[in-house]
């Protein structure tokens, strides 16, 4: 149960070092304002509002790549069922998206697609690992 929980958690920080990282590729391909002041709340409410869509397009690009290196991460570390484990990591993971899109709303479209993006490529990142035998002394 505790390498479970372990494994769930470092899925997380895993993907959420990837999304990170991906974010950071987005924000250099698509630069946000130079005067935009990403600690400012309402100043990012409200440039979020006015984004052109390719920013939302590379925000969904490091979910889903965040989701997907979640689910290889934790399938990888799971002594048995492993794609269940890469799941539990993309659920959480669209639960924190839900969270984020209340704080900043975003345009209905990314919204649905965000939080349907999670699970789908947390699933994907764990396939290759479907067919793993469980580790030895797991439970």
């Amino acid at each position: 149960m505790i390498r479970s929980i372990l494994t769930v958690v470092v899925g997380i920080l895993a993907g959420s070092f990837a999304m990170f990282a991906l974010e950071w590729v987005g924000h250099q391909l698509v630069p946000p304002p130079a005067a935009l002041d990403l600690s400012n709340m309402e100043a990012l409410k409200a440039y979020v509002a006015t984004a052109p869509p390719k920013v939302f397009i590379a925000l969904l690009a490091a979910w889903a790549g965040g989701g997907f290196a979640g689910g290889f991460v934790a399938a990888l570390l799971a002594a048995r069922r492993r794609a269940a484990h890469a799941i539990a990591v993309g659920a959480i993971q669209s639960g924190l998206a839900v969270a984020q899109l209340v704080m900043i709303p975003h345009p209905t479209w990314v919204a649905v697609v965000g939080i349907g993006v999670f699970v789908p490529f947390a699933w994907l990142g764990g396939r290759p690992f479907a067919g793993a035998p469980d580790s030895p002394g797991a439970a």
